[in-house]
């Protein structure tokens, strides 16, 4: 396992595989100047599906390559739109509208190391930047249940990588310093746990782990990322693909909660009669791949 991960592990790529995809985002990022409700409303939503396709490079399936990564993300956000399934994205802003201005915090249960962890920190640094959280707490895994799962040192060599970019990019280490400052100023807090890595589905958290659970309760919302949290929110029960989002959740609430997922499992809910046949029409293997998405949500 310690050999697998120091192969596959996205720390253990050199920055200059990131640094073209993250040049783009980081320079958006740093230059956002959204004044208008608006203006912020349509950047917001465009960061959660940059963050919903970041997943999309799950190096457990790409094993590191960094060829899928190298187009324009921005462009690929639109042009990826007829492949959500499911978008809850409106229901999110408005939530988020709802606490802004609120010192609220906002827990991420992350997924993958790497470039999507990277779209995970662009977006929290955007919710924090506009006050939709004064707080923002990453859940990362105290060991890899995959070969890409993201833990504390990710996080922290992300920031470090991008700090000592400048021979690729001024925006690079700007960004690394503003996250540091998140990070120094409590603003971020890294919460490791061995949780995430053992075999229980989500809705038994209460009873295994209350202490978890109790720290989720505090969160105004929790952004759920990725296949494998997706599945456990499910309790791995193959659900009819239109069996609504919050019956499969099985009463696990302990706050609002929001799932960003690209589809790496046959375990789908909350999607509209005929969208799962639909995809199976085009791609028997529709549910497997990755190509399509999810952006659901479901208030306490």
């Amino acid at each position: 396992m310690t050999t697998t991960r120091k192969q596959k592990n996205p720390a253990s790529l050199h920055h200059w595989m990131l640094a073209p995809r993250c040049q783009t985002i980081s320079s958006t990022q740093l230059k956002n100047t959204a004044a208008s409700e608006e203006e912020i409303k349509q950047q917001l939503i465009k960061l959660l599906k940059l963050n919903l396709w970041g997943n999309r490079f799950d190096m457990s399936i790409s094993l590191g390559s960094t060829s899928a990564a190298t187009s324009d993300p921005l462009t690929l956000v639109n042009q990826l739109e007829p492949f959500i399934l499911a978008d809850d994205s409106l229901k999110i802003w408005s939530k988020l509208l709802n606490i802004r201005n609120k010192n609220s915090t906002i827990d991420f249960v992350c997924d993958n190391a790497g470039y999507e962890l990277f779209t995970d920190l662009c977006l929290a640094d955007f919710l924090v930047t506009f006050g939709f959280a004064s707080r923002i707490r990453f859940h990362v895994k105290v060991l890899p249940w995959f070969v890409s799962d993201a833990m504390v040192h990710d996080v922290t060599w992300t920031v470090d990588t991008l700090k000592n970019a400048g021979s690729h990019s001024a925006r690079l280490p700007e960004l690394g310093s503003r996250w540091q400052n998140h990070i120094d100023s409590d603003a971020w807090e890294l919460i490791p746990s061995d949780f995430w890595t053992l075999p229980y589905e989500y809705w038994t958290m209460k009873e295994v782990d209350p202490k978890l659970y109790s720290k989720l309760c505090e969160a105004a919302m929790i952004l759920f990322k990725g296949d494998l949290n997706y599945r456990k929110l499910m309790g791995e029960v193959n659900w009819l693909a239109t069996e609504s989002f919050h019956n499969a959740l099985q009463g696990f609430h302990p706050s609002n909660i929001a799932a960003l997922r690209t589809i790496k499992a046959d375990v789908v809910s909350g999607l509209k009669p005929g969208l799962a046949e639909a995809a199976a029409a085009r791609d028997p293997q529709w549910n497997f791949a990755g190509d399509y998405g999810l952006i659901q949500y479901d208030g306490k």
